[in-house]
């Protein structure tokens, strides 16, 4: 049960996008709190926050003027039952959520999110395809959007040939240079994190630990990768912990463990723009009280907390200038 929650898109995504203020430019921490569901702009040192009711997505750090997100069709899709699904097609807003730019007409995909390439010129999201005239889905996984702009705005998107066939809906990240994703699939009997190269259309296993969870990736500008792994399973529950590995693949390193934060789930790692620290969600696996901490990203010090009390349940983050 736990090990399909983890995979699952309500819990890896959670819409997929984040929010952030027009007015800030500092570095800071922007985390969704699931109880409020919304976004908030917090310190990475801790204090006070604020809600945002605008919100997409922080990966593109070259230009965070437009977030990445989903708006909602007229066509229903063919799920059968009475499970009713609309298309959706990609979009982006500015900050303040005073301008949306539709950018897709394929009125045959259902998308969770997008996630912006680091250079700008790509989004890539979680999408099923569906031939409308059979009634059937054609296609599922990682779509890559190529984005067309006019006068320094996106205007349109075209969906990529290149793609990433997944299972169901994952978690991946962008790299640095925008040339591969990583991403979680599952197996027969775990999950594992794999790099697909945008030069080819490479595969590569960068875990390969069968019988093993590993999910929620996140991408350094050190070259190291953080995810998830269940680590064991205490009185009858799962725990889960942080851990990285080179980008290439090779030795990991265990970043927190049970003594950090005394939780049995560290999820959701995001890197500070230097890849010196990451930042992370602690707390219970789904629904319950989570705080977002800092750590170093080698594991070492004390893991301090950012943000988080009791009746408050703080989720993925992004860690951008």
């Amino acid at each position: 049960m736990c090990r399909k929650l983890l995979l699952s898109a309500t819990l890896s995504m959670v819409c997929a996008c984040a929010a952030w203020q027009a007015t800030m430019a500092a570095e800071a921490i922007v985390a969704f709190e699931a109880y409020q569901g919304k976004y908030a702009v917090l310190s990475p040192n801790g204090g006070s926050y604020s809600f945002v009711n605008c919100g997409g997505d922080l990966s593109y750090s070259g230009s965070t003027r437009y977030f990445a997100h989903f708006v909602m069709g007229t066509t229903q899709m063919p799920y059968g039952g009475s499970f009713v699904v609309y298309n959706t097609e990609l979009a982006i807003s500015d900050r303040d959520c005073q301008r949306t730019q539709v950018l897709t007409s394929q009125g045959n995909m259902v998308s969770d999110g997008g996630l912006w390439s680091p250079d700008g010129t790509m989004i890539a999201a979680n999408v099923e395809e569906f031939d409308l005239a059979n009634a059937r889905r054609t296609w599922q996984g990682i779509a890559i959007f190529d984005v067309m702009y006019s006068g320094g705005q996106p205007v349109t998107a075209t969906k990529s040939l290149q793609g990433i066939t997944t299972g169901a809906n994952r978690n991946f990240t962008w790299s640095p240079d925008s040339r591969s994703i990583v991403y979680a699939e599952a197996g027969i009997s775990g999950a594992d994190l794999f790099s697909y190269s945008l030069d080819g259309g490479g595969v590569t296993n960068l875990t390969n630990t069968p019988g093993v969870v590993e999910d929620q990736p996140a991408y350094s500008s050190r070259e190291r990768i953080a995810y998830v792994r269940q680590t064991s399973a205490p009185r009858g529950s799962y725990r889960y912990d942080i851990f990285t590995i080179p980008a290439s693949g090779g030795p990991e390193l265990q970043v927190t463990n049970k003594g950090t934060t005394g939780a049995f789930a560290n999820l959701f790692p995001c890197y500070s723009p230097d890849g010196l620290q990451i930042a992370f969600s602690s707390g219970v696996l789904t629904w319950g009280d989570n705080a977002i901490y800092r750590i170093r990203a080698d594991g070492s010090g004390k893991a301090v907390k950012v943000v988080g009390a009791r009746g408050q349940n703080w989720r993925r983050c992004f860690w951008r200038h």
